[in-house]
């Protein structure tokens, strides 16, 4: 019985040896590292003879620092009792060779390392993996840090797993500092209201921006523009967050300086009593006072519109936009300034006149916008129209006068030769004398009545008409 365990036990030895040497490449050495034996796919995968490796030391093999790997190596043969790792080797021709190898010392009887077995593995096409995907990241690691932005990849949850090197720079620390940490958003708020954002991506909404005052490594507060793409697998789930970053500091303040302009310009135009509004050259509005139109919701409509817009907004008659329209033509065809009066008639059912003007204004010697100025003009046109029917009431002042004035005075120059004929008989004389007298009290009334006409005008006129 005995002697069948004994043969069983040999059997299987021989079948793990067997499969040994069939699978593995397999070597043993002196503790010094010199071959003593090695297997056949040892040997052809170092491209040696068994007869070339035999005596040889294990160096033969080493691509790189032979000692630096033998003092690690030992080190973790006497604290483990073993040593596993991944190894290039040299082969005969010069190629290398990727191996996974397991040394396990072998020692006498009195406990001192004699021998090392040495089992291994190929795993080249692994390596060719690891490489290629080395070489791929080196790659995109160039392509991201070439691009002047920072840039960042984070879990789902927020968690950094890659930062170019802008992004470093901007904050002053090392990639391995900044990977793993939460988000790219120092306060709680941000952190917030970034997880809102990215739990509405999609993949039919995958982007979303947001704009952020950071400080930088330099204590500098910076407008950074975050652009976040969630990319998806292929059932639509969220994987991964890239994150561009981009320093908008330099447009955010240009822009501020705009606006500032911009305030400072309207405060200006809508504090002048005047209506302004400026065209483009199609005749659509790009600005409008508010003596123009007062209500805000309305000026802000009227933006890129036209008079024919606001006519059918306000169900008013288009002929005046019409009449507009034909100035607007004429000022850019001429490039002179057009003037016209605008006459319409108020709620209250007074009439209304509106002095406007077109004034093209020039870029490069072309028409880029014409500005719209209007002026009230009600009181000067009603003062001319004043003007003008006091001088026609002056007119027939004037006719009837000299009907009703001549007509005594010649009554009464013609008297007066009568007076002097000395045989005109005293009942005659008092006759011409009433006569005369009667002319007289005419003159006398109607000099009243005229009086009161140029009181009744004088005091229609304004003060500064009086004064002309």
């Amino acid at each position: 019985m005995t002697d069948n365990l004994i043969g069983e036990q040999a059997h299987n030895l021989l079948a793990f040896q067997q499969a040994v040497d069939t699978n593995l490449l397999v070597s043993v050495t002196d503790e010094k590292g010199v071959f003593k034996s090695v297997n056949k796919n040892f040997c052809t995968a170092s491209k040696y003879s068994e007869d070339e490796l035999l005596g040889n030391n294990f160096r033969l093999l080493q691509s790189g620092n032979a000692d630096q790997f033998f003092k690690l190596m030992y080190e973790a043969l006497e604290t483990t009792g073993g040593w596993r790792g991944e190894v290039r080797h040299k082969a005969k021709d010069g190629s290398f060779y990727w191996v996974d190898k397991i040394v396990v010392p072998i020692r006498n009887e009195r406990g001192i390392i004699n021998e090392l077995l040495s089992i291994s593995t190929l795993i080249n096409d692994k390596k060719d993996v690891e490489l290629a995907l080395l070489k791929s990241k080196e790659r995109s690691d160039a392509l991201f840090n070439a691009i002047p932005e920072m840039i960042s990849l984070s879990t789902p949850e927020g968690r950094r797993s890659y930062v170019n090197k802008i992004f470093c720079e901007f904050f002053g620390k090392t990639a391995e500092e900044l990977k793993d940490r939460n988000y790219n958003f120092a306060d709680e708020q941000g952190i917030s209201e970034y997880i809102q954002q990215l739990k509405g991506l999609s993949p039919r909404n995958p982007n979303v921006t947001n704009l952020h005052l950071l400080e930088n490594a330099h204590k500098e507060k910076r407008w950074i523009l975050w652009t976040e793409t969630g990319i998806f697998d292929d059932k639509g789930n969220l994987t991964e967050i890239l994150s561009l970053g981009k320093d908008v500091t330099r447009m955010k303040e240009a822009q501020e300086e705009i606006d500032s302009q911009k305030r400072f310009t309207e405060g200006i135009l809508n504090n002048i009593p005047a209506d302004i509004a400026v065209f483009d050259d199609q005749h659509r509005y790009v600005f409008v006072n508010q003596k123009g139109l007062t209500n805000e919701g309305m000026r802000n409509w009227l933006i890129g519109k036209t008079d024919f817009d606001y006519c059918e907004l306000k169900g008013l008659d288009p002929a005046q936009a019409i009449k507009r329209r034909e100035y607007f033509n004429t000022a850019i065809t001429t490039g002179e300034q057009i003037e016209w009066v605008d006459e319409h008639e108020t709620k209250a059912g007074d009439r209304k006149y509106i002095l406007r003007k077109f004034y093209p204004y020039k870029e490069d010697d072309k028409i880029k916008y014409v500005i719209g100025y209007g002026i009230d003009v009600t009181s000067i046109k009603k003062a001319d129209l004043q003007k003008d029917e006091y001088i026609k009431q002056l007119e027939e002042i004037a006719f009837t006068t000299s009907h009703k004035v001549r007509h005594p005075l010649v009554n009464i120059q013609g008297l007066l030769p009568m007076l002097e004929d000395e045989s005109l008989s005293t009942d005659d004389r008092k006759k011409v004398l009433q006569y005369m007298k009667d002319c007289t009290i005419l003159l006398d009334e109607f000099t009243r009545e005229l009086s009161k006409n140029l009181l009744y005008y004088k005091q229609k006129l304004t003060p500064k008409e009086q004064a002309e």
